[in-house]
């Protein structure tokens, strides 16, 4: 398991990644983590924000929205990369995720 600094470098070192079908695969098993901290859930929604595809943003933060902690943060770190959607068929379905 990855954990502590860790996964901080590796959520920090993801920029260099080439391809988002890459970071899907990697933000979809770090998403599977049970034992992230707030921030770490933080910098890995900020981090799916900078992908350039909308259907895969969509697709991780569908799958955050269920793993994700419940606090206000955490929420607000997933509705700015929400925002970043440009799709409104995604957007609504990334939001609708979260309610």
């Amino acid at each position: 398991m990855i954990s502590g600094n860790l996964l901080d470098s590796l959520l920090l070192g993801v920029k260099k990644m080439g391809s988002d079908m890459d970071k899907t695969d990697l933000f979809s098993h770090l998403l599977e983590i049970k034992d992230m901290a707030g921030s770490q859930w933080i910098l890995l929604l900020n981090q799916i924000s900078y992908m350039n595809s909308d259907v895969d943003k969509a697709s991780l933060l569908i799958q955050a929205a269920s793993e994700m902690p419940k606090n206000e943060l955490v929420r607000a770190a997933y509705q700015k990369a929400a925002r970043t959607i440009g799709d409104d068929l995604d957007y609504g379905k990334v939001m609708r995720a979260i309610e």
